[in-house]
């Protein structure tokens, strides 16, 4: 199974090329695309006027491939409509594997708060071209983290062996505490 991977793919320059509306609708829909065609689950996406930010699953494709493929595709569309001659996307694909559940509800929240941060909207729920809207939200693939293979297993040492090495103050005997000089009450 593979794993959640956060993606983020710019416009060249982080030109607002997505600002339009129907340029946004496409990046989405064809995206969506790539997923009812068993390429990927979708986690969480935020569509910003310049950039693209995932949380993604590949399904039998690297992400890199996958986003490659979005590019190519979604690239004539976009042009078209918003008359840009030269190309649309930066061909750079940002990628980090998410391995822990943790790592990949971190990156849901900031993809989904990605809109708020560039103040396109003070809640990401009412940003139309956000996981967080209601028009996404249900229709959102659930996280399947794959099983951790022998390399990402750490051993720990075992609890009575931390135990027995870090005895606590109280549990000392009073042989063991130091003797305290005694004073006298009176100046010598």
């Amino acid at each position: 199974m593979n794993a959640p991977v956060y993606v983020c793919v710019s416009t060249v320059g982080h030109l607002p090329h997505l600002k339009v509306t129907s340029a946004t609708e496409v990046a989405v829909t064809l995206l969506y695309e790539a997923r009812a065609r068993g390429e990927v689950r979708i986690h969480a996406f935020a569509v910003l006027p310049q950039a693209l930010h995932l949380v993604i699953t590949p399904l039998g494709i690297s992400a890199r491939a996958l986003m490659a493929n979005w590019m190519v595709e979604t690239e004539p569309l976009l042009k078209a409509l918003i008359a840009v001659a030269g190309p649309v996307w930066d061909h750079q694909i940002v990628e980090q594997r998410l391995i822990s559940g943790q790592a990949v509800q971190r990156s849901i929240q900031e993809v989904e708060q990605k809109p708020v941060r560039a103040s396109l909207t003070s809640r990401s729920d009412t940003y139309r071209f956000c996981s967080a809207h209601a028009r996404f939200r249900a229709d959102i693939d659930p996280v399947m983290l794959p099983e951790p293979s022998d390399k990402d297993t750490v051993e720990l040492p075992m609890v009575e062996t931390i135990a027995a090495e870090s005895a606590s103050p109280e549990t000392e005997t009073a042989e063991e505490q130091p003797e305290k000089p005694e004073q006298s009450d009176t100046p010598e």
